[in-house]
């Protein structure tokens, strides 16, 4: 896991804008929660300091946990009476926040986005109830209020907040929006055609339009196709992800939250349904959107992940790098690749200096000894490590069908690098 994704310039800068960030989605929040709710049924600010932590270096966490903390205490109508339990609930929401970063950057498995991403949700799950437990607990001493109610309400909102507001943000930060010429044009106006029957359809949708022009024709029960008509805004979001990349995603998300939220505070809708309370429907707009997010989350890895079909033999091949490696002075030479691939960006690394500079830390010592002059056998054994390009992508590659030629002067190395996927 890289120790930032963000530049080390204008840190200052940097760390205001997360707090004005989470200031701003606590406000939201705050007009999104029921008057007469005990504590905040929707919390965006969750899977903001969740993102923070994540993103920034471990050295920059404490300003931004104690920033987090003023900010959750004044978003929370600090009470002088009860300043303990502010305090507590201020410190717990932060802390589980920082407690999911340090747990995902602490063991997530490098090279496997999918092993990443069940770590990531796993965690938020456990670390929110252990959070609503602890809050509920405290609660039920100190203002002796219902555990019940307090229980589901932190706990529903801690999991939809964290997994909204980070996948939303995460896709914003991870633009990796390089791709093939010849598809990018078509890329870029299928994705603007799509991002306008996303706005206009969930408008439909959520407005009520399309069940009535629905009713006009059919005479089926109401409910059942208001539900039915949810899966088209999905549809359409995860193609915009699929176009668009991560950025696209995020856009897509954040069409869904606006148009959703506001029709359903006016009391329209497919989540608005009679004998619901109104926290009811907060909860199912919360997990609609979760639904999506995750949908999406998955996806992307999965796209990312899965070979490329080879054309003559109809099976999943993933692509390769033939290069040649002059151990003597540490030049290489690549052969020859499709350039219209991103995996080509690799073939830029002229040297053994400039190719070990790239790869992840924990992989150094390994590719070291894989690429030594003294070899029991002239046949390599297979590897995988982490290199980031010339991009700032960080590719997951093996390194098999390697042959070293120690009787050659100078000593050669020929080998293959199988590109097995991009990693975010």
């Amino acid at each position: 896991m890289k120790t930032s994704l963000l530049p080390n310039k204008n840190t200052l800068a940097v760390i205001t804008a997360w707090l004005l960030l989470y200031y701003v989605t606590g406000e939201i929040s705050e007009i999104l929660t029921p008057a007469n709710s005990n504590i905040s049924i929707v919390w965006f600010p969750a899977g903001v300091a969740t993102s923070a932590f994540l993103c920034m270096h471990k050295h920059q966490w404490l300003p931004l946990l104690v920033g987090f903390i003023v900010l959750n205490l004044i978003l929370n109508g600090f009470d002088s009476q009860q300043i303990t339990l502010s305090l507590i609930y201020a410190a717990l929401a932060v802390l589980s926040c920082i407690s999911i970063a340090w747990i995902v950057r602490r063991y997530a498995p490098r090279c496997d986005d999918l092993r990443l991403i069940l770590l990531w949700l796993s965690t938020i799950i456990i670390v929110s109830f252990a959070d609503a437990v602890l809050f509920s607990v405290c609660m039920y001493w100190l203002d002796s209020t219902s555990l019940n109610d307090i229980f589901w309400d932190g706990f529903i909102a801690d999991i939809t907040g964290n997994i909204f507001a980070t996948t939303v943000i995460m896709g914003l930060i991870n633009i990796h929006f390089k791709r093939v010429a010849p598809s990018f044009k078509i890329d870029i106006i299928w994705g603007c055609i799509v991002f306008l029957l996303l706005i206009i359809i969930t408008i439909l949708i959520f407005n009520d339009a399309a069940i009535q022009i629905y009713h006009s024709y059919f005479h089926q029960h109401h409910n059942t196709v208001k539900l039915s008509l949810l899966c088209i805004p999905i549809l359409l979001a995860v193609a915009l992800s699929m176009l668009w990349g991560n950025r696209g995603g995020s856009i897509a998300l954040l069409i869904l939250a606006t148009i959703t939220i506001y029709y359903t505070r006016n009391q329209q809708g497919p989540f608005y349904l009679h004998g619901l309370f109104r926290h009811e429907s907060l909860w199912l707009i919360q997990g609609y959107l979760t639904v999506t997010s995750l949908l999406m989350v998955f996806l992307r890895v999965v796209a990312r992940s899965t070979h490329r079909v080879d054309d003559t033999q109809g099976v999943y091949k993933p692509q390769h790098l033939v290069y040649q490696l002059n151990l003597d002075n540490g030049a290489i030479e690549w052969g020859t690749t499709d350039r219209s691939y991103p995996e080509a960006d690799l073939i830029t690394f002229s040297d053994l200096k400039q190719i070990m500079a790239s790869i992840h830390p924990d992989d150094r010592e390994k590719l070291a000894r894989h690429w030594e002059k003294e070899q029991a056998h002239t046949t390599l054994p297979m590897i995988s490590f982490c290199l980031k390009d010339m991009e700032g992508r960080w590719m997951n590659i093996e390194d098999r069908g390697s042959v070293i030629f120690s009787h050659n002067e100078p000593v050669m190395i020929v080998g293959n690098w199988f590109i097995l996927g991009e990693i975010s």
